[in-house]
């Protein structure tokens, strides 16, 4: 995976100006308007690679050159310092999450630290030093966080024990980790560990050493349509939905194992708008919203056609390509009906 791999430039939202939907057939959606936060605005920098809304509502944005803090007026931006200890490990920032006792972890591309909420400072894990870090999930019934790195596996923190577990690949062992390279972590509603790497889907036995592996096979119409895997969630009903870099979304059925994949067609107004799918969310409507390289796409699940949004011509330069809109990764959020944040990406992650 390429170190700088997706570069979002933040289209973050509190709901006002810019895209209009083109209506899948038989899909009935409202517009979306966006307001825009930038570097004019004390944005960091500009390309965010990940938002997070915490508990008391100030709003993360993890940047390509730190980590900034909006509380609704204005940023509060955390840098790598050289000379202070106490500052993140790198200014590269790919992923946020928050903790129990609402600490803010981070996910650098030289290491993981947290910003401790009770004293306003950062926290370097100094086990992890020097390692790119790639995503954090915090696991709340295991009070655990489960750690992803770009090319060395994933680790588990346990909290009440200060202990680090490492899940690596073994090429002797095919129970074993699939991929080293991590591009996503997803606890379900079981509470079980979904990583996505290079490589392919990984699932946690309940034991947590084992893995079971769905991998793309192309003599297999039922398997991931493509390695990769970009995002991973669980919507209301137990199905996990799949984003992967190349071969669209795919809908996994836990009953029988086999995959349903949804592609873009060309020519065909209600296909996924694009195949590179970045960011998956369903929100409190049930309403499942798949961010991709061309913009953001509202699935309706009974027509099984997609509605797309995307910047109307003359409004402002063209979007940078994938749409995520999520507030708390504990709740769903809104798109469009409510306030929400949103940020849209280009490149390859």
């Amino acid at each position: 995976m390429k170190p700088f791999a997706a570069r979002i430039t933040i289209l973050a939202s509190l709901a006002m100006a810019l895209a209009v939907a083109l209506p899948a057939a038989a899909a009935s959606v409202r517009p979306i308007r966006f307001d825009h936060l930038s570097l004019e605005q004390g944005l960091s920098q500009s390309s965010v690679m990940d938002i997070l809304q915490d508990r008391r509502g100030y709003v993360w944005l993890a940047t390509e050159d730190g980590l900034d803090r909006y509380d609704g007026l204005s940023f509060k931006v955390y840098k790598h310092d050289p000379a202070d200890a106490a500052s993140l490990p790198a200014s590269f920032v790919w992923d946020v999450d928050e903790d129990a006792a609402g600490n803010v972890w981070v996910a650098t591309i030289s290491g993981l630290a947290m910003w401790e909420r009770a004293t306003d400072r950062v926290v370097r894990q100094e086990k992890l030093a020097g390692r790119h870090i790639r995503v954090v999930r915090y696991d709340a019934k295991k009070n655990a966080l489960w750690v992803g790195t770009r090319d060395s596996g994933f680790l588990r923190l346990d909290f009440r024990t200060g202990q680090w577990t490492s899940f690596v690949h073994d090429p002797a062992d095919p129970g074993s980790l699939g991929d080293d390279r991590i591009s996503a972590l997803y606890v379900d509603g079981k509470d079980r560990l979904w990583i996505g790497t290079e490589g392919g889907l990984d699932l946690l036995d309940d034991g947590g050493r084992r893995f079971t592996h769905f991998a793309s096979d192309p003599a297999n119409p039922a398997s991931l349509s493509d390695g990769k895997v970009r995002a991973i969630l669980q919507d209301d009903t137990g199905a996990l939905w799949v984003g992967t870099s190349s071969g669209g979304l795919n809908r996994l059925d836990p009953a029988t194992g086999r995959f349903e994949h949804f592609r873009h067609e060309e020519g065909v107004r209600g296909s996924l708008a694009h195949d590179h799918v970045k960011a998956i969310l369903q929100d409190a409507d049930g309403r499942l919203w798949v961010g991709t390289n061309e913009g953001l796409d509202l699935f309706d699940p009974n027509h099984r056609s997609f509605a797309h949004y995307h910047q109307t011509p003359g409004s402002r330069p063209a979007w940078p390509t994938t749409t995520s809109c999520r507030s708390p990764r504990t709740a769903a959020a809104s798109c469009g009906s409510e306030p929400g944040w949103a940020a849209s990406t280009s490149g390859t992650p």
